[in-house]
């Protein structure tokens, strides 16, 4: 049986974000993998704030979260900004 693309009146709808948060201690460990990056963007304090807001603008349900070192603090930030 062959299913075409449709939408039944009792579907839902999710959105899913996925993000590889790439934890500090990996950047450092291998920064040669990021030479050309300037150092300021790699920087945790600079990416939890462009993190934050790029949750914000995408408002998804569900949030995958990986090699991520300071969940506690994203949390935080995300409960502090969008409740």
């Amino acid at each position: 049986m062959v299913f075409k693309h449709c939408t039944f009146e009792w579907s839902e709808r999710f959105k899913v974000l996925s993000y590889n948060i790439l934890a500090d201690y990996l950047a450092q460990e291998h920064q040669f993998l990021y030479e050309r990056i300037p150092s300021y963007i790699l920087d945790w304090n600079w990416r939890k704030d462009k993190l934050v807001f790029e949750f914000g603008l995408w408002s998804p349900d569900i949030l995958c979260l990986q090699v991520v070192l300071y969940l506690t603090c994203l949390i935080r930030l995300c409960f502090c900004y969008y409740t």
